[in-house]
C-alpha cells in the first residue's frame, strides 16, 4: 500500500511510526536506517503527508530527531522521546476547534 493511510493504526498520537519506537524512545539505529534508504518516518498530524527523517542532531552526547512533511510539518523528538500530540490551538487541523465546540453544545443539550 501508498499513499497517505499506509501507518493506520500504527503511528503515535505524534505521527510517528510505531516501528521506530523502542521502549517510549526513537531507536537510532532503525531511524538511521530509513534516513539512508529515504525512507517514511510516519505521517503529519496536521496533513495526512508522509513524515520524511532528517538525520539526527547531536547535543551534548543526546540526539534530537526531526521529520517533515512535504508541507513544512515538522514533528520532534527532542533526546529521541516521543512527545505526546500538542492540543495547542495552532497545532491542529483547519476546524478542528469548531467541530470541537460545536460537537460539546450539542452534547450539553441533549
Amino acid at each position: 500500500m501508498t499513499g497517505p493511510g499506509l501507518f493506520h493504526n500504527n503511528i503515535t498520537a505524534g505521527g510517528i511510526s510505531r516501528h521506530l519506537i523502542a521502549d517510549d524512545h526513537i531507536d537510532h539505529h532503525r531511524w538511521m536506517r530509513i534516513c539512508s534508504e529515504g525512507g517514511i518516518a510516519g505521517e503529519c498530524r496536521t496533513c495526512g503527508a508522509y513524515l520524511h527523517p532528517h538525520h539526527p542532531t547531536e547535543h551534548d552526547g543526546r540526539f534530537d530527531y526531526e521529520a517533515e512533511c512535504p508541507n513544512g510539518h515538522t514533528i520532534n523528538a527532542p533526546g529521541g522521546r516521543v512527545l505526546a500530540r500538542s492540543s495547542a490551538h495552532s497545532h491542529m487541523p483547519g476546524g478542528w476547534w469548531e467541530r470541537r465546540t460545536r460537537a460539546l453544545k450539542q452534547e450539553a443539550a441533549a
